[in-house]
């Protein structure tokens, strides 16, 4: 069965999945996002390479 999101409803999922996001405290500019259920299964991993850029 296919889902078909509009731009903005995807966006109003994500603020949750950031809600329970995680970060790695021994590296501060690395977190994780758990996906929103509603587009699958997984996480999202952001790493800021260098605060300055």
């Amino acid at each position: 069965m296919t889902i078909t999101l509009t731009p903005e409803q995807e966006r109003e999922l994500w603020p949750e999945a950031r809600q329970n996001s995680q970060q790695n405290l021994s590296e501060p500019f690395e977190s994780y996002f758990q996906i929103p259920k509603q587009l699958g299964k997984g996480y999202m991993r952001s790493i800021e390479v260098h605060p300055q850029v």
